[in-house]
């Protein structure tokens, strides 16, 4: 059970990382990428993050 816990903690760490990762690339690329703008919003839409 414990390892389990000690399992799914690391794996959650690891998707919030991963998932801040994205929020900052699509952040970037809202700023600096007029092409890729509507993809960024439309990701972070997706995962909840206001622009």
């Amino acid at each position: 059970m414990k390892e389990e816990l000690e399992a799914l903690t690391k794996e959650n760490y690891e998707l919030n990382r991963k998932l801040s990762m994205i929020e900052a690339k699509c952040k970037e690329a809202i700023r600096f990428n007029w092409k890729t703008q509507f993809f960024a919003k439309a990701i972070l839409k997706i995962m909840g993050v206001e622009v």
